[in-house]
């Protein structure tokens, strides 16, 4: 019965042929493997079929298509919910008994690793399926294939993604600035670090956020047993720049893009150097200016930092108190003048 059935799937030349009653709905396999690692490599698919009898037969292989004569993979392969009949085997055939009319079947193929001996290189391959009838003959229009291919190379590749701007420091070592795209590594454990703020320009800059795989830390360890992909995700920070000739000032920093930044300036009066300062004259705090335009006219504000922002306190004189002392002065003199002469008469 398999040789039958594997002499079905060495004439499935065709490439990325979908069938009528059969159906390769996804197909997940790694893109590179290092020949190093002796774990399998894993590939898994969904396969989906339709218009079969109570004895049809769903044949499913992962077949290496560089060799002169399609032939199956060292591999072992697992389906459900109805099982490989075929196993165990050391090849990725699968002949699954089909019960219903149609359904879903769930494929996982352990291919290379110690069962496969690779060396490196490139594996051309096809996972392919096919309804068979109770006698083994293929039923018309139901073969599927998709060609895929898995690149084996002598370690483990690093892949880290960041700004164009960041550098990524592996074992100790800065790489230059920008992503890294595929760095050999050797297998086992490897101290990675990205800075914690960098430079974009004079008024950007980037804050590390946090790994792809959810790790806070900008620095941190990979185990390389096969690729290492990751990504540093960086938020941009502008900055808030305030500028007081009085007073103290309060939220000039840099803040993450679109975030709020709270500013102030303490106190809003300054008394006046000298004898009309000890009469109650002073610097008023009058508002706060960006380009001319005001922003607003309490000592106290909130702005959206979705870029740099400058901001200029704006202060003048007040004579407020003094003048009025003096009013008040010269009321009393005015006053005392009447009295005087009033009683003098």
């Amino acid at each position: 019965m398999l040789s039958c059935l594997f002499t079905i799937f060495l004439a499935l030349t065709l490439t990325n042929v979908y069938g009528q009653t059969t159906n390769i709905v996804t197909l997940v396999a790694p893109i590179h493997v290092p020949v190093t690692s002796q774990n399998p490599v894993l590939v898994s698919a969904h396969v989906s079929y339709s218009g079969a009898d109570a004895n049809y037969t769903l044949l499913i292989g992962v077949l290496d298509q560089a060799k002169a004569q399609p032939t199956a993979v060292p591999s072992l392969m697992v389906a459900a919910p109805y099982p490989c009949l075929n196993q165990p085997s050391l090849n990725s055939l699968c002949a699954v008994r089909l019960q219903k009319p149609s359904g879903n079947e769930y494929l996982v193929v352990k291919i290379g690793g110690i069962l496969g001996n690779e060396t490196s290189g490139i594996w051309h391959l096809a996972f392919s399926v096919i309804l068979l009838d109770g006698k083994g003959n293929g039923i018309q229009g139901s073969l599927s294939s998709v060609m895929f291919q898995i690149t084996v190379t002598p370690t483990p590749l690093l892949f880290v993604k960041v700004p164009s701007a960041v550098s990524v420091s592996v074992d100790g070592v800065t790489q230059p600035p920008g992503s890294i795209d595929g760095a050999p590594l050797t297998v086992g454990q490897h101290a990675l670090s990205v800075p914690s703020i960098v430079t974009a320009s004079n008024n950007t800059q980037l804050k590390f956020d946090h790994w792809s795989d959810g790790s806070t830390s900008p620095n941190r360890s990979a185990l390389a047993q096969s690729d290492v992909g990751l990504e540093a995700f960086y938020v941009a920070q502008y900055p808030l720049i305030l500028n007081s000739s009085l007073g103290v000032t309060s939220g000039a920093d840099w803040y993450d893009s679109n975030s709020n930044a709270t500013f102030s300036v303490t106190p809003s009066y300054v008394p006046m150097n000298g004898l009309i300062g000890m009469l109650g004259a002073r610097v008023a705090f009058q508002g706060w200016y960006e380009n001319g335009s005001l922003i607003t006219s309490s000592s106290t504000g909130t702005i959206s930092m979705n870029q740099v922002h400058t901001l200029t306190a704006s202060w003048e004189p007040d004579y407020t108190l003094p003048e009025a002392a003096a009013a008040t002065i010269i009321i009393i003199v005015v006053v005392s003048c009447f009295r005087a002469k009033t009683r003098l008469r």
